[in-house]
């Protein structure tokens, strides 16, 4: 079984009821992503904004972890979260074919542009919801 992961909408101080939730996503609401992690957010954030500044990372530092294979819960980066909730749906077929460009030289993975449009839509719709709601994204995973 590979690595878990989910976006959960939640202040950064419920990090540890987010991570000791049974199921984070029902409990706080967010998105079961599955296999998003560091390595493709990065990926995506580069697809999405090829100028940013590549000092600033996609996950936060660890705010909590249960074992040692997880759960662990981090804070997506708030300039990642205000950028994807941004995404415009005239852009997303451009972005979306550069971000599975991007995720192919990350990572080897053959997405396509469609599976990387549903996935840039489903996280514009969690960053949209966390900065309406005046919450952070934060992001689980776990083996």
């Amino acid at each position: 079984m590979g690595l878990l992961t989910a976006f959960v909408i939640a202040d950064v101080a419920q990090a540890a009821r987010v991570g000791a939730a049974t199921r984070p996503v029902e409990s706080f609401g967010g998105w079961a992503s599955k296999w998003l992690h560091a390595l493709e957010l990065e990926a995506l954030w580069d697809a999405i904004d090829p100028m940013r500044d590549r000092r600033e990372v996609a996950l936060g530092p660890l705010l909590y972890a249960r074992r040692e294979d997880g759960p662990w819960v981090t804070e997506v980066n708030p300039a990642l979260v205000t950028r994807l909730a941004a995404l415009d749906d005239v852009d997303l077929p451009r972005l979306a074919e550069r971000g599975a460009e991007q995720l192919q030289d990350a990572n080897g993975n053959d997405y396509t542009a469609g599976d990387i449009a549903v996935v840039l839509r489903r996280l514009r719709e969690v960053a949209q919801r966390a900065r309406s709601d005046g919450r952070a994204l934060l992001h689980w995973a776990s083996l």
